[in-house]
């Protein structure tokens, strides 16, 4: 008690000797030191740089204005509270830790960390703190100079996060081009997407027909998106009617819209070039962006070069095993077919070859257009005669192979009665049929050779091609002058009238029996030509245009080639060539003249003229007997053989 009254009084004492001279020199360094901190702090306020002083404990004593800016607070809401309040919990330990480790030694730290706005937006900041310390090296107060990131976070979150979309693409076009089929393809998208999208599912459809047939997805499909879906319906059909992206923000405003969830709210749908399309929907509206729809066509362009390689495969593939105009397999995948299935387990093997007939009568004569067609008719008739075990091939320009496993020679011999059945009904036109030469042969023995096999085959059908082939090309002929008469009503009594008069002039001029025969034969064959040319040009009134005529004048050569096509009438095939050669060499189609004409030639000229002239023909009036006489003896020496040309009309007066 003693010993508390002495520190009293000296206390007390020391009181009363301060001064008025000491009180007031303490009051001036008070003031100057407020005038300090004040100058220093009104500094601090122009900085744009955040800056704050708190204590040990994070209690702000100071804030400057763009502290205040940054965390869109005021002063007054920031002063006295503890800045760790405004930190996410997770990063509060981090800080304090560095609080913690401020020494006199070791006096600043740096820290990065978020920072909570009053609007609810996050900031990112970084901040460099200094300790102040007292005598004794206790921390007092830490100054903190920070600047805001949240831009450059961000900016560099964006750069990461295009690093990892290209590193994601480019691994995913790599996946893409070793891809051996569209489901794959449809399956390396989907989880591709998953890696850069964000949504509740995804969809890849492929186009089959009028149909969207869901390939693959995301998870498991909501009940009515596995099935199919018309090309006429919804924002998938629409997509790709139009091959144009859509960007869908509000489900429900979209009339044609038909989700498969009604919790869906929103999507982006791209076309995949005409084979399908690719559709993503979120459950909340606006859940994508342009940017969302850029990065998924993105992906979708990659997918669209996969299925372009992948078509591509298969078409080079198909090319290289079938024939481009029939579809069948071609000689090269045969002959790879004959080694596979040359074993003993496949014996008996039965080989037929086909062959069609008059093939180069119907190309000469209509063309080649008009021969693909029987090409394809009779591709068609084989398939129909075949079992679906049975390999069938184009081994060359109008011939076909078949090969027939496990077949002897009397199922083989069925097989060709059932195409030659259907041969009877197969019709190209009016005129042209399908007319076939078959042969087979089989291998019954292991050790016998295959080719062998198919010689024989051929061999077969050679001789079956004799008869057939020969019927077939006086059926064609024969439907060729049908087609004539039809086409330039010149009826049967018209050619009968040439022959009776073209073989009066031959027995006039001392012609052989057999010429006698040749000249029969020319005078009903010799416009046999004329079969190409379109019906209103031969039926045309009035005189021809100058096309018009160069198509009539190939009359003669085409005739020609169907003649010597045919065994029966190639005897005469020459003289259907020249028939309107001129004795003057003004004629067609070689200019030949006098004699260099053929005889036969020389003398159904005339008659044929006369006949023409006397009878119906739709560019000319009918003349008078001694009309057609007179003008047919103008002519001589120019047109006609003069010496010809007197014996005929000798006949005919």
């Amino acid at each position: 008690m003693r010993g508390l009254i002495k520190v009293g009084e000296e206390e007390q004492q020391r009181r009363d000797n301060f001064g008025e001279e000491d009180r007031e020199s303490l009051k001036k360094e008070y003031n100057r030191v407020v005038k300090l901190k004040n100058f220093y702090e009104s500094i601090l306020e122009t900085q744009e740089e955040m800056i704050c002083r708190y204590l040990p404990d994070t209690t702000l004593t100071y804030v400057n204005e763009a502290y205040c800016r940054r965390l869109n607070r005021s002063k007054k809401e920031l002063l006295g509270k503890k800045f760790l309040e405004f930190v996410p919990g997770g990063e509060r330990e981090k800080i304090i830790q560095k609080i913690n480790n401020l020494t006199p030694e070791n006096p600043s730290c740096r820290a990065k960390y978020t920072v909570g706005l009053k609007d609810g937006e996050k900031a990112y900041q970084e901040w460099t703190d200094y300790g102040i310390f007292d005598e004794e090296g206790r921390l007092i107060e830490v100054q903190g100079v920070g600047r805001d990131i949240t831009e450059q976070k961000r900016i560099r979150e964006r750069l990461n996060n295009q690093k990892r979309i290209i590193t994601e693409l480019h691994k995913v076009a790599l996946e893409l081009g070793k891809a051996e089929s569209e489901e794959e393809v449809c399956r390396l998208t989907v989880r591709a997407a998953e890696n850069l999208l964000k949504y509740d599912i995804c969809i890849v459809g492929l186009v089959r027909g009028d149909k969207i047939v869901p390939a693959a997805s995301s998870g498991k499909l909501p009940p009515g998106a596995e099935q199919t879906m018309s090309t006429e319906e919804g924002i998938a059909g629409r997509t790709f009617r139009e091959n144009t992206s859509l960007l869908v923000k509000d489900v429900e405003a979209r009339p044609e819209a038909s989700p498969a969830r009604d919790s869906f709210k929103s999507g982006i749908s791209i076309p995949i070039k005409n084979y399908g399309v690719f559709q993503a929907a979120a459950g909340e509206k606006a859940a994508f962006d342009r940017e969302d729809l850029k990065l998924a066509e993105l992906l979708i362009s990659h997918t669209a070069a996969a299925l372009d390689q992948i078509h591509l495969k298969e078409e080079i593939l198909y090319k290289s095993y079938h024939d481009e105009l029939t579809g069948l397999y071609n000689r090269r995948f045969f002959n790879k077919e004959m080694e596979r299935l040359n074993t003993e387990r496949q014996l008996p093997l039965s080989i037929i070859m086909v062959d069609i007939n008059g093939l180069k009568v119907v190309n000469d004569t209509f063309g080649h257009e008009m021969g693909d067609r029987v090409l394809l008719k009779a591709a068609g008739l084989l398939k129909r005669a075949l079992r679906q075990e049975d390999i069938l091939a184009r081994w060359a320009g109008d011939e076909f192979i078949i090969l027939l496993p496990q077949t002897g020679p009397e199922e083989a011999q069925k097989i060709v009665k059932r195409i030659n059945s259907l041969c009877q009904e197969a019709q190209v036109n009016d005129i042209l049929f399908i007319s076939l030469g078959v042969g087979a042969a089989s291998k019954t023995d292991p050790g016998e050779s295959l080719e062998e096999t198919i010689k024989q085959a051929d061999n077969n059908m050679y001789k079956n091609k004799l008869s057939s082939g020969r019927q077939a090309k006086v059926k064609l002929i024969n439907n060729f002058l049908k087609s004539l008469t039809e086409k330039s009503h010149e009826s049967q009594q018209h050619n009968q009238r040439i022959s009776s008069l073209a073989g009066k002039l031959g027995k006039r001029i001392g012609l052989s029996g057999r010429e006698i025969e040749e000249l029969a034969l020319l005078a009903v064959i010799h416009d046999i030509g004329k079969t190409s040319i379109p019906e209103k040009i031969l039926m045309k009134e009035g005189y021809l245009t100058w096309r018009e005529w160069e198509l009539m004048q190939k009359h003669a050569a085409r005739g020609y080639k169907i003649a010597s096509a045919t065994e029966d009438y190639s005897a005469v095939a020459r003289e259907i060539l020249f028939h309107h050669e001129h004795w003057d060499g003004n004629g067609y189609p070689d200019g030949l003249r006098g004699r260099d004409i053929p005889l036969l030639a020389r003398i159904i000229a005339p008659v044929d003229a006369y006949v023409t002239m006397t009878g119906y023909r739709s560019y000319q009036d009918i003349r008078s007997k001694s009309e057609a006489v007179r003008e047919i003896k103008e002519k001589a020496g120019s047109q006609f053989d003069p010496g010809l040309v007197s014996e005929f009309t000798e006949i005919l007066e």
